[in-house]
């Protein structure tokens, strides 16, 4: 009777077991969507990057030049939204959405690695850091890079059907789409990855994994050649933009990380104030992580490590700039291996639960308080533009314009005008460039210093602020 009771009980439990994360990760990657709306909120405006991206499809906006080392398919994310609207809180409400769905899809497939009830905790370990939360609704590759990243490598560790095959195509292509030299140093570490376990040899895998980076680089290779010459030639490009050879730039990171600055460049004297919230964040990321190799050397937990340092290396190596952004892919699949240690932690003693919960809570509470602080600094920096686009329309300036200088991306997105962002401040003698343009468009320098500008009317500045526009005289 015993026997005839318990019987039916254990596949109802398993089952229960098996279902329960999977609701637990969707919970995750909706409260991921509306902490953004609660703490970036859709009313901050374009950055730079996203300026550029949206004026490819945005109906009404000139396109912006894009550089080396843009690729096309953040464009593509973005054309959904952007090619019905240009208003900035739809398009941010859009990217909210579409970050918890991307964030659901990626750690999917790691819900089969055994251990499921971790999965969602890696997915809250990487919703909470300041970076996801400022990027998840940003017209920007980084955070799309990351899931597709860790969904990449869940279904590289378990691509043994035709469907997880496609949805391993599917998830390197759109990597390579949006970044292809991201998804090259993805790629990478799968390699050796497969010599050191007989599971992952199989060459259905390495079909879809090469498959997927065809579909992003067969394009950025096509473009190469009708753009800058060749693939060697962007590169150099990219390298170039990008402060050329080698640097150790972990401090920076460490810095930029702690000091939520989102851009720090190779010519800046640091990247800001190192603080507990970014210290106590990175120790516990790599502590965890070094505990879970140490303790469990799960293939599955190797790989995920393996593939992260494998990616964050030219980032720390082979760049000046030190943007925490950058190493978004790498924290969301740190972020399996440390919640795997923590879970661990939690089992191994009676205090170990509340122990964790304290811990996981400094962790989520100073990356908030980090994210809050870079929404309230970038939004004061934005409204500034928009006001300088609001003033600039009404003295008068109208399309077709051409805007240049600092913030001129934004500025020209907002009032319809063709823009020359630069990077490092006015050259000495933009005029001679300047003048070149055809008669009857209307051309306005915007900068932070007062100027003299021969034969240019300088415009009246915004109170309180040190913004300064000069305007070429009308030509017919």
């Amino acid at each position: 009777m015993s026997s005839t009771l318990t019987a039916p009980v254990r596949p109802a439990t398993a089952t229960t077991s098996r279902l329960r994360p999977q609701p637990l990760l969707a919970v995750v990657a909706v409260a991921f969507a509306i902490v953004q709306f609660v703490v970036v909120t859709p009313r901050i405006y374009l950055g730079w990057d996203e300026a550029v991206y949206l004026s490819q499809v945005a109906p009404g906006v000139p396109p912006m030049v894009m550089t080396a080392p843009r690729a096309f398919g953040t464009v593509l994310l973005a054309a959904p939204a952007a090619l019905f609207t240009s208003s900035v809180a739809v398009i941010r409400l859009y990217f909210m959405a579409l970050s918890g769905l991307g964030v659901f899809l990626a750690y999917r497939p790691w819900l089969r690695a055994g251990r499921p009830l971790t999965v969602p905790a890696a997915a809250l370990v990487f919703c909470s850091l300041w970076v996801s939360i400022f990027y998840g609704n940003e017209v920007m590759p980084n955070v799309a890079t990351a899931c597709c990243a860790v969904a990449a490598v869940g279904y590289f560790r378990a691509a043994d059907t035709w469907p997880t095959r496609g949805a391993l195509v599917a998830a390197f292509g759109l990597m390579a789409l949006i970044r292809p030299l991201d998804a090259l140093w993805i790629a990478l570490p799968l390699g050796p990855a497969a010599l050191l376990h007989r599971s992952w040899r199989r060459p259905g895998i390495f079909a879809a994994v090469a498959l997927g980076l065809a579909v992003g680089w067969v394009p950025w290779i096509v473009e190469s050649y009708l753009r800058f010459g060749g693939p060697l030639a962007r590169y150099r490009l990219i390298d170039a933009e990008n402060g050329n050879g080698l640097h150790v730039v972990l401090l920076r990171q460490l810095q930029g990380f702690s000091a939520g600055t989102i851009q720090c460049m190779p010519r800046a004297a640091g990247c800001g104030a190192v603080g507990f919230a970014g210290v106590f964040a990175w120790t516990l990321l790599g502590g965890l992580t070094a505990l879970a190799l140490w303790r469990s050397r799960r293939p599955e937990t190797v790989l995920a490590v393996g593939v992260a340092l494998a990616f964050a290396a030219p980032y720390l190596l082979c760049t000046g700039i030190a943007n925490p952004r950058f190493l978004l892919p790498s924290y969301a699949l740190l972020a399996l291996a440390a919640a795997a240690a923590l879970a661990d932690l939690a089992r191994a003693h009676a205090a170990g639960p509340a122990v964790a919960g304290i811990v996981l809570g400094i962790f989520v509470a100073g990356q908030l308080g980090t994210a809050a602080a870079v929404v309230r600094h970038n939004q004061r920096l934005r409204l500034r533009q928009t006001q300088v686009a609001a003033q600039l329309h009404r003295l008068g300036i109208r399309p077709p314009c051409v805007v240049y200088g600092s913030g001129a991306a934004a500025i020209g997105y907002a009032t319809g005008c063709t823009a020359r962002p630069i990077l490092h401040g006015l050259p000495r003698t933009p005029a001679r460039t300047l003048t070149a343009l055809p008669g009857g468009v209307q051309v306005v320098v915007l900068g932070h210093k007062p100027l003299i500008w021969p034969g240019w009317h300088r415009l009246q500045g915004l109170p309180g602020h040190h913004w300064y526009a000069y305007v070429r005289p009308m030509r017919r």
